[in-house]
């Protein structure tokens, strides 16, 4: 009961609607100067094409962050696919990732990643469109998905890349990759940058976000 008090007397105090730190919260997105570079980021991905790192803490904003991004593209140009390494089997992963591409996912591995390949080409070469592959809590990979996964991206004899990979993930993704036996695919990442979280002007910014619409920025605090 206590407890309750406190977080119903904290969100009183500050004019909140919600309490914006618990973990189901709603999702809420501060255009803070971490989050501008982020997005940086993540349009120099979309130009090189090729892997792309992007990791932080549990409550940093990666997905957040990374779906308003993807939403934001041109669905002319870009098809993006979602796939999350916590709910899938190895197996489950590569036949999900045909389906979502447009392709019928055959049963055996060495199948579906010749349909992968083909239906990448043919987004590419037919379609003119990019595939934008965001694999979510990245941080689950295993050593043999890794190395699956440079040899399912390589076109041409690494000559092209025709497609962007984006794994979004926890710290310990970045150590994973330090391992020697990942040396080819870390050469292969063109975008690796780590969410470091919030500054205290930025704490100010989205508190002020999560208040009523009469609440407003002041240089020396937030202010009715």
């Amino acid at each position: 009961m206590q407890r309750r008090r406190m977080i119903m007397d904290y969100t009183a105090r500050y004019g909140l609607e919600f309490n914006p730190f618990l973990k189901n919260s709603k999702e809420v997105l501060v255009e803070t100067q971490e989050y501008k570079e982020v997005l940086f980021r993540l349009n120099y991905l979309l130009t090189t094409k090729g892997f792309g790192l992007l990791t932080g803490s549990a409550g940093r904003g990666k997905t957040t962050a990374v779906r308003n991004w993807a939403s934001g593209l041109n669905t002319s140009l870009y098809k993006v696919v979602y796939s999350s390494l916590s709910t899938l089997t190895v197996n489950d992963f590569y036949r999900n990732l045909a389906a979502e591409l447009g392709a019928q996912p055959a049963f055996r591995k060495t199948d579906n990643f010749k349909i992968i390949q083909d239906e990448i080409n043919r987004l590419v070469l037919e379609k003119r469109q990019t595939p934008v592959i965001i694999i979510d809590e990245a941080n689950y990979i295993g050593n043999a998905v890794l190395n699956d996964l440079k040899m399912l991206f390589n076109f041409e004899m690494d000559s092209k890349d025709r497609a962007v990979v984006l794994l979004s993930g926890l710290p310990q993704l970045n150590s994973t990759l330090r391992l020697s036996i990942h040396e080819p695919f870390r050469q292969r990442i063109v975008m690796n940058y780590n969410l470091e979280g919030m500054t205290k002007n930025s704490r100010r910014a989205f508190l002020c976000y999560c208040q009523t619409e009469w609440c407003w920025m002041h240089p020396n605090g937030i202010r009715r």
